[in-house]
């Protein structure tokens, strides 16, 4: 009975004295709205407020906490309507402008979300934890530069907040400053040493940077500390990929498909590995369906279903799955690189088509700024396949002189000794394995 009375009066003393409770019910049924959120209990929080509101249509705690509970069941429209009632009754509300602005966050509109948060700072401006939201829908804006001045603003409010850290970190990594990533990183995990996501953040970092044992040690951190973390075993299982681990990769996103079913990337990611492990292209094919079906417009998605199907040798698909993937992204690298190479080297002579295939490779260089290995071997095919072996070797060579190609790509000296002596180069059945990276 003592917390329902001590709850109460804090109600009381939030509301201004025009929306006091017209009845005693109205604020019981509030006091156990706050208690059903208190237990994660939100269907019960809201039918409460509901009920409370009803009886008090002026009772703001009632408004914020129905808008808490219908934001955290995914009814993110209903959750700003009951903040905007809030601000309404009481636009001195630092409280509901910066939940209001969560919930705009989550449905993508920003822009009055970062409104939001900027009015609640106005009115209560030494809260940091406002100043770090707004920091986080300036970021997902794309707006850096202010995002880190927010988060900076929110550090210097609260030095020991370890999230404000790992934020600022993630921004000044989107922006180039490795250093001051690893900065504001390394002094986030400090603050908080069971703080997984900016082990998470930290092993981003590291990889981009290719120090993989780094990236495999933070990655692996950020797993043992949360081991329902499945970005961790997904981003994990592609560095294990990169390295050539494909057992330990497969495990990685078995578990990330597990934990995430519905997220198309992990789907996508195994697929690739079982591409590479040359085993299971029926598998394979599942894995990357089952991600198309997820996220039908996604360019990557289908430039995989070609590959998977050209292992299994089914031409008509994979090049219809090719054609896909560049209607969808016209300007993805990796459709162009991967159309490009099918129709050059198809063992097939009924599926290939030089010129498309020049035009293709010429596309995905032209996209890199020609520094892409990957594009600069598709430009080789292509080149070869207009009878051009002089100008293939030179792009071959070219593409050869990225190590990463060079150590990942296990038929390129076949390839370049095939064009040197000025003769076609076709790939069989599996397809080698192919990896683009933009």
């Amino acid at each position: 009975m003592r917390t329902r009375i001590a709850l109460a009066c804090v109600l009381v003393a939030l509301a201004p004295a025009s929306a006091q409770p017209k009845s005693d019910d109205a604020l019981t049924l509030v006091v156990s709205g706050y208690e059903s959120l208190q237990k994660d209990d939100y269907k019960e929080a809201i039918k409460d407020f509901t009920k409370a509101i009803e009886l008090d249509p002026k009772l703001i705690p009632a408004y914020i906490g129905r808008g808490y509970a219908r934001n955290h069941v995914g009814d993110h429209l209903a959750a700003i309507k009951d903040y905007t009632k809030a601000i309404e009754l009481d636009p001195n509300s630092a409280d509901a402008f910066q939940r209001r602005g969560i919930a705009r966050s989550h449905i993508g509109d920003l822009f009055e979300a970062i409104e939001d948060f900027s009015k609640a700072i106005e009115i209560g401006p030494s809260s940091a934890d406002t100043f770090q939201r707004r920091g986080i829908a300036r970021g997902r804006l794309g707006r850096t530069e202010k995002a880190i001045a927010d988060f900076t603003e929110a550090i210097r409010l609260d030095p020991q907040c370890a999230t404000a850290f790992c934020n600022r970190g993630v921004a000044q990594n989107h922006q180039g400053k490795i250093d001051a990533a690893l900065t504001d990183l390394n002094e986030a995990i400090r603050l908080d040493p069971k703080y997984a996501l900016a082990f998470y953040q930290r092993g981003c970092v590291y990889g981009n940077q290719d120090k993989l044992d780094r990236a495999l040690a933070d990655l692996s951190k950020a797993i043992e500390l949360d081991p329902k973390y499945a970005y961790a075993f997904s981003d994990r299982g592609t560095l294990f990929q990169s390295q050539g681990k494909l057992d330990k990769a497969l495990a990685d996103f078995n578990e990330a498909v597990r934990l995430d079913p519905k997220n198309p990337i992990p789907l996508m990611r195994r697929c690739e590995c079982r591409i590479r492990q040359s085993a299971d292209f029926s598998a394979a094919l599942k894995d990357v369906d089952a991600a198309i079906k997820l996220d039908p417009k996604n360019p990557e998605a289908f430039v995989q279903r070609g590959r998977a199907q050209a292992c299994r040798a089914d031409w008509t698909a994979a090049r219809a799955a090719f054609d896909e993937a560049i209607r969808l992204g016209p300007n993805n690298t990796n459709a162009h690189v991967h159309r490009a190479i099918f129709l050059a080297r198809c063992p097939d002579e009924k599926f290939r088509d030089n010129v498309q295939a020049f035009k293709d490779a010429d596309r995905a260089c032209e996209l890199t700024d020609y520094k892409n290995a990957s594009a600069l071997e598709a430009m080789a095919s292509g080149t070869a396949a207009i009878g051009d072996y002089p100008g293939a070797v030179k792009w071959l060579k070219k593409a050869l002189e990225d190590p990463g190609y060079k150590k990942e790509i296990t038929y390129a000296q076949a390839m370049l000794a095939s064009y040197e002596a000025s003769k076609p180069f076709y790939f069989t059945s599996p397809v080698p394995n192919h990896t683009v990276k933009d």
